[in-house]
């Protein structure tokens, strides 16, 4: 018996609207939309052909809305492709349509394996939300000047991210 042989790769998605250097996630976007802006780029951009080959076994795994983190898995064979497909993902919409809003999609990791792509995911995660925040406490400061307890900010941190390494951990 032969085991089928994936490739994880980790998105990072944002909107292009947000001036922020930290990733802005639509919060629309679930890991089944994520999946059909994939399986549509792969047709537009590589055909028929590709899109039947690779389409069936590209699923994403886990979406995250505050970091823009995603989790594909792909056949080991059409790695490049599902790369070079995510890469022209333009739009929320998987037509590239009117309707979407302007999206950039970047590859940070390619693995063979969900345990490396887990851990690469969860320091990515801790990265962005420990940014999210830098951000969040200085818009609050330049808006409110006078002291504040900044205790609930690390409070909803940890939670944060202790809540995403818990998803990505059950990724499987």
């Amino acid at each position: 018996m032969v085991r089928f042989k994936n490739r994880w790769l980790l998105l990072s998605l944002d909107t292009r609207s947000s001036t922020a250097s930290a990733a802005a996630a639509h919060p629309s976007l679930t890991p089944q939309s994520v999946t059909k802006l994939l399986r549509a780029s792969l047709s537009t951009n590589f055909g028929d052909a590709a899109s039947g080959a690779l389409g069936g076994s590209l699923v994403c795994k886990y979406y995250s809305t505050h970091t823009g983190t995603a989790i594909v898995r792909c056949a080991r064979e059409g790695a490049k492709v599902v790369w070079a497909a995510a890469t022209l993902v333009s739009s929320t919409h998987p037509d590239g349509g009117p309707g979407g809003t302007p999206l950039r999609v970047r590859v940070t990791h390619l693995g063979g394996t969900i345990k490396k792509l887990q851990k690469r995911a969860m320091e990515l995660d801790k990265i962005r939300i420990l940014q999210l925040k830098g951000q969040r406490s200085s818009s609050k400061s330049n808006s409110a000047s006078g002291g504040g307890g900044g205790g609930g900010d690390n409070d909803q941190t940890t939670k944060l991210l202790e809540a995403s390494a818990k998803a990505i951990s059950a990724v499987s």
